[in-house]
C-alpha cells in the first residue's frame, strides 16, 4: 500500500535529526517498508515522504516511531487502476 506522509519537524532540522531519521528509516526497511521518495519542501510542510508498506499497521508503527521528531498527516494512495477496480466493481 502506498502512503504519503506530509511532515512538519518538531525541532529545527539538524545533523542530529538527520542521523536519527536515517536510523529509523533503516529499522522501517527491515520491516518491509520501502521508501519511494523523500522530498524536503517549502511551504506548509517541511517534507513529503512516500512509502510502500505491507500493511496499514506497518505504516502506522513507522509513523508513531517518529513522533518525537515530527508530526505527520498521512494519506493513503491508490493507483488510478486500483481505484477504478474498487470503484467500478
Amino acid at each position: 500500500m502506498i502512503f504519503i506522509n506530509l511532515v512538519k519537524f518538531r525541532k529545527p532540522f539538524s545533523r542530529d535529526v538527520s542521523e536519527k531519521l536515517d536510523a529509523m528509516r533503516s529499522e522501517a526497511e527491515k520491516r518491509g517498508i520501502k521508501f519511494l521518495g523523500i522530498y524536503l519542501t517549502l511551504g506548509r510542510y517541511d517534507a513529503v515522504v512516500v512509502i510502500d508498506a505491507p500493511t496499514i499497521e506497518d505504516a502506522f508503527k513507522a509513523s508513531i516511531a517518529r513522533q518525537e521528531i515530527m508530526s505527520t498527516e498521512t494519506l493513503v494512495g491508490l493507483s488510478r487502476e486500483e481505484a477504478l477496480k474498487k470503484l467500478l466493481a
